[in-house]
């Protein structure tokens, strides 16, 4: 994020997987996933960890479908 400041332009970055894959089943699930938003001049939460557990008491909760998109760019 530091570096995006140096742009002309507010820059939102988001990091996420498009699936799970747990390892005890070796095949893709449905299951939520964790995801990270960082928004310029957004507030932090408490979230120490990205994985799906600590993830889900995160600021965004669990979100599904369009609503990602949503948060990612109308924040």
């Amino acid at each position: 994020m530091e570096e995006t400041r140096k742009m002309e332009e507010n820059v939102a970055i988001a990091i996420t997987p498009d699936h799970g894959t747990p390892c005890d089943i070796r095949t893709h699930v449905h299951d939520p996933v964790p995801f990270l938003i960082c928004h310029p001049g957004g507030k932090p939460d408490d979230v120490m960890r990205y994985d799906e557990i600590s993830t889900d008491s995160g600021s965004f909760g669990t979100i599904r479908g369009d609503a990602f998109i949503r948060v990612l760019f109308n924040r």
